[in-house]
């Protein structure tokens, strides 16, 4: 196992430190390149509208007042900018992101907007041009995980999902099927585990059968947090050299000092993995469910925190442990896929011969199990409530509406349960006291 000492870190971070010193001592700094010509799209900054912005980060660190900053920003936009910037437009800039800046919104250097700019409206044409530009989805897993995509792992504790990573690493670290069923590529893995520790981690992947990975390398609880840029950055350095596919952190809670409840915070903290997703690496992030649960029949609300969290990713899942100590995995954020890919799989982790197995059963079994299932819940929701509509049954048993049916049938033909008419002809289920 490759694993990444606090002594690794600190030479990593001395070497980073080097390299910024260097740069500002021979005028590489970003700062430093505001003072060439910035076209009204292009140039070092992508533009004269960024390159303002950036302007406007440098005065307010070296703290400008707000009428200097206006005069010095129209006098370098009429040097530098070709064509110069409209003067209504620098003053209304100056004054929005000072007005934040006082407001305390913003750190002292990052002016945290951007300029009014015309927008870029494409034809149709031009939509066919980009999209060719960007190809095809690409797949680490066909349908699960998408190549350079933000995923999440969630569940409640004890639910199964750590046994879940650790395969998942073993099935990259070697090629070959992640729960006995999904085919990946050999691909490198960097495990940032903030949560489990080193001695639980290998002492699980060795029940996997485990005994080498070359091509998995491991943070153990050394403190990354991506609300911190350096850490991001040499993270993601790391990746590049390493040739990293795959990035697993464990979990979202422990790389980050920002409010998990706030949307705003949670969007930012996306930015950093985005510097990840932007590269092409794929990240996985194991992460925790609201504490009891939810009553939404929106899949992904049962995740904790603010909406953002979950409206950024490609692709979420969710980890249950089920009544017959069985396991459930299931898509509940499909961004990629269309509802018919999305997986739902029962898996069993079951040790066999002196090694542990995280396998998902076979259809026919899976079928069987569903059915139990479902058959269990039916005979409990309508027994708690009883005159429950066909409907809302299929909607608390997640949508398996054929299966529903199909277990009502038999609950009926059993005479576990009868039904009355509602209005326009619905079911009205309520139990016969048979059982």
């Amino acid at each position: 196992m490759d694993e990444l000492s606090l002594d690794d870190l600190r030479l990593m971070v001395a070497g980073d430190m080097e390299t910024h010193a260097r740069i500002i001592a021979h005028g590489e700094h970003h700062w430093d390149k505001l003072w060439q010509p910035h076209p009204a799209s292009g140039g070092v900054f992508g533009g004269r509208n960024n390159a303002l912005v950036t302007l406007l980060g440098f005065f307010r660190a070296k703290r400008y007042s707000i009428d200097v900053a206006q005069l010095q920003a129209v006098w370098w936009s009429d040097t530098y900018c070709d064509p110069p910037l409209e003067r209504e437009v620098i003053l209304e800039t100056v004054g929005r992101f000072w007005s934040q800046w006082a407001a305390g919104s913003v750190p002292d250097d990052l002016p945290g907007g951007q300029t009014v700019a015309p927008w870029e409206v494409w034809d149709w044409k031009r939509m066919e041009t980009e999209e060719a530009k960007l190809g095809e989805q690409s797949w680490l897993i066909p349908n699960v995980l998408s190549t350079g995509g933000l995923h999440y792992l969630s569940s409640p504790p004890g639910s199964g999902k750590t046994w879940v990573i650790c395969d998942l690493i073993r099935a990259c670290c070697f090629g070959g099927s992640w729960l006995n069923e999904f085919e990946i590529p050999q691909t490198k893995v960097l495990y940032i585990d903030e949560e489990m520790g080193v001695q639980k981690v290998l002492q699980r992947l060795r029940k996997l059968g485990m005994r080498s990975a070359e091509g998995m390398g491991y943070l153990n609880r050394v403190g990354v947090r991506f609300d911190n840029a350096l850490d991001v950055e040499r993270v993601v350095k790391h990746c590049q050299a390493t040739g990293v596919g795959l990035v697993m952190i464990d979990s979202l809670v422990r790389i980050h000092g920002m409010d998990e409840n706030d949307n705003s915070q949670m969007r930012k903290l996306y930015d950093a993995f985005k510097k990840l997703l932007d590269v092409g690496i794929t990240v996985l992030i194991a992460h925790h469910n609201r504490k009891g649960g939810t009553d939404s029949t929106v899949k992904h609300e049962g995740m904790r925190g603010a909406a953002e969290i979950v409206a950024a990713a490609d692709m979420a899942y969710s980890v249950e442990k089920q009544a017959n100590g069985l396991y459930r995995m299931y898509v509940t954020k499909g961004r990629l896929i269309s509802d018919e890919d999305a997986i739902d799989v029962t898996f069993e982790i079951r040790d066999e011969d002196g090694l542990t197995k995280v396998r998902t059963l076979d259809a026919g079994a899976r079928s069987e199990v569903i059915t139990q299932e479902i058959r269990s819940k039916l005979i409990e929701l309508i027994s708690d409530s009883p005159g429950i509509s066909q409907a809302r049954l299929a909607e608390l048993c997640g949508g398996r509406k054929s299966v529903v049916a199909a277990t009502l049938a038999d609950l009926e033909a059993s005479r576990i349960v009868a039904f009355d008419k509602g209005p326009r002809n619905a079911k009205l289920y309520r139990p016969t006291g048979l059982l």
